[in-house]
């Protein structure tokens, strides 16, 4: 394998991330909304569904489209352009394939660095999301992602886009760490595959891509409820000073059991979203190769 070669994989696997990453949001957007929704007010998965649509129109089920599908193909390309490098580095001058740990290192590496990316990304999208709809306490409705990027920013410089960064970090490294070891795992502990490395066929990915989705949200949901409650809070008069206050407050308030709120959807949503990314990841990486 030439220098020239291996240079081009290394840079392919970003853009197969990025690719993989515009598949999932086609169908991610909707189910995303109504998490949102009923993380910050409660209701059930149909009756937030039905006044969205009756209160707001059906396309409202894709507000907050524009920061997603930007956010989402950068964080997916970083995130699979990491892993796949990761692996690349472990494998470089061994014979013997990487141990399920040594995906789950490489998963830990990829949250790390999409973190960085998701935390603003994510926030912005979530106040478009839910403005309107939560008792914003004095806020202005903001008409895009761009107004309410420059109001964070005017307010409270850098760090107002990076509100809520300590709970992204720990969703991102925690799942991501779960979501490749299970990705690798599921061929060879359900379907009988000797080896995690192997290449997939279309049922291996679709079952490790569903399962995955399913792992990453089951290990993280709680920390993603306040995640999502810290990046909602209003802009100007905040309820929450940051992510043990908004843990204790929702707790004293309302309960452990809000902490699943949303966990249904977000679980209809990750099989068919994370089948669809694997899906059109492992189709990418057959233009660009792998040698590892």
């Amino acid at each position: 394998m030439s220098y020239d070669s291996s240079l081009a994989q290394s840079i392919g696997s970003f853009a197969a991330g990025a690719f993989a990453g515009a598949c999932g949001v086609s169908v991610s957007q909707p189910f995303d909304i109504i998490k949102v929704r009923m993380q910050n007010t409660g209701g059930g998965t149909f009756s937030v569904l039905s006044h969205l649509i009756k209160n707001e129109g059906f396309l409202a089920l894709w507000k907050g489209s524009g920061a997603c599908l930007f956010g989402t193909c950068v964080s997916h390309s970083i995130s699979f352009g990491v892993v796949e490098n990761c692996k690349k580095f472990l494998r470089h001058g061994r014979d013997e394939p990487l141990s399920l740990l040594e995906h789950a290192f490489c998963g830990f590496c990829s949250g790390t660095c999409t973190s960085l990316i998701s935390a603003p990304t994510e926030g912005v999208r979530i106040k478009i999301q839910t403005q309107g709809y939560l008792d914003y306490r004095g806020d202005i409705h903001y008409k895009n992602t761009i107004g309410v990027s420059f109001a964070l920013l005017k307010l409270y410089g850098i760090y107002g886009l990076y509100r809520g960064f300590l709970t992204t970090f720990l969703r991102d490294a925690i799942g991501d760490t779960f979501y490749y070891s299970t990705y690798q795992a599921v061929p060879k502990y359900l379907l009988g595959k000797e080896d995690v490395n192997a290449e997939k066929d279309v049922l291996a990915i679709i079952l490790s891509g569903g399962l995955a989705g399913i792992s990453f949200w089951t290990f993280t949901y709680p920390i993603d409820l306040i995640k999502s409650r810290i990046q909602s809070d209003s802009i100007s008069n905040p309820k929450y000073k940051g992510t043990i206050d908004c843990f204790v407050q929702t707790l004293n308030e309302e309960g452990w059991r809000t902490f699943t709120r949303g966990y249904l959807p977000c679980l209809l949503r990750a099989f068919p979203v994370n089948i669809g990314l694997f899906l059109g990841f492992e189709l990418a990486m057959k233009f660009v190769g792998r040698d590892y």
